[in-house]
């Protein structure tokens, strides 16, 4: 676990070198209103506009903390897309709702933003069970992320030319940060004694994983509650983690850990570890005041995975 512990000292020193200058002047028209579907490009925006804050009008509309694969819209939601500036969306099948929303309620200077369309190739795929339907979890790659922000800040740039020097500084210093905790990620997990993990539960990490070259059995192909895991599931994972001599195994953030419990049972080994990923899906207002970021929060991830690939 030596490794483990070092790989988290040496990102950690990544998060803290965003500086700030302060220029507060606000544009003549008033705030600029961005609207976020989901906390991580709330938070890539905050980063980006930085002390600038108060020129913007930043919210998120699923921060009641429901996973936005259930989530369900507002009147008040509504009214906030109809009137935002800039509108940042996942683009997935679980937001289809927006996309109605926006051609409900026009308006010419609005610019969507939809991070599925900014990922273009980048774009993976559900198994058969899902008709091969695109995955839309695609917040979950540093990669990814680093394409995102620098399209958020181009369009932040162009609502405020004033202060566009000091947006792009702080969206470069972002990235770096990101490209460094991304960096080092990988080398660690190129030199694992193994390069498969176990997931024993709804699987929203498909982007992480491939990021890095890392197997995965799931039990699960993707986030859809739409079904149960059957036994001869459980009984694979549970083979594989003796076939793989696997100490540790995966769940998500909002897991009841009852699939792992029921694999683990059923294991030669008694004490599989499990690590719990978070996949920021059910992010809420409590938990962005206590102080959650993106780059944390995918940090810890890699960590985690990292752990389970050496343990």
């Amino acid at each position: 676990m030596m490794r483990f512990r070092y790989f988290l000292l040496l990102v950690v020193a990544a998060l803290f070198s965003l500086s700030a200058c302060n220029n507060t002047e606000a544009p003549d028209d008033g705030k600029i209103s961005v609207v976020c579907t989901a906390f991580p490009q709330y938070d890539w925006v905050r980063e980006i506009v930085g002390e600038n804050s108060g020129i913007f009008d930043i919210t998120y509309i699923t921060d009641n903390g429901t996973d936005m694969h259930s989530y369900q819209p507002t009147a008040d939601d509504i009214i906030k897309i109809s009137d935002c500036d800039i509108l940042i969306s996942v683009g997935g099948t679980s937001e289809g709702w927006i996309d109605d929303a926006v051609k409900n309620n026009p308006k010419s200077e609005r610019v969507h933003l939809k991070l599925m369309d900014l990922a273009g190739d980048s774009i993976m795929h559900v198994g058969e069970n899902h008709g091969h339907s695109a995955d839309e979890h695609v917040w979950l790659s540093l990669k990814n992320a680093s394409v995102f922000c620098k399209e958020i800040c181009s369009e932040i740039c162009k609502r405020d030319r004033k202060n566009e020097e000091y947006y792009s500084e702080n969206a470069e210093r972002y990235i770096q940060d990101l490209n460094y905790i991304d960096k080092v990620a990988e080398e660690f997990i190129a030199s694992s004694p193994r390069d498969t993990v176990i997931f024993a539960d709804r699987f929203p990490f498909r982007y992480t994983l491939h990021d890095y070259g890392i197997k995965y059995c799931a039990a699960f192909e993707g986030c859809s509650s739409d079904s149960e895991v059957t036994f001869d599931t459980v009984i694979h994972l549970s083979e594989m983690i003796d076939n793989m001599d696997i100490k540790a195994i995966l769940v998500t953030d909002d897991s009841d850990g009852k699939i792992a419990e029921a694999v683990i049972s059923n294991t030669n080994n008694k004490e599989i570890e499990i690590y719990k990923l978070n996949s920021m899906q059910s992010v809420s207002a409590a938990d962005v005041k206590n102080g959650m970021r993106y780059i944390e929060v995918m940090r810890d991830n890699l960590a985690l995975i990292h752990g389970a690939l050496i343990v």
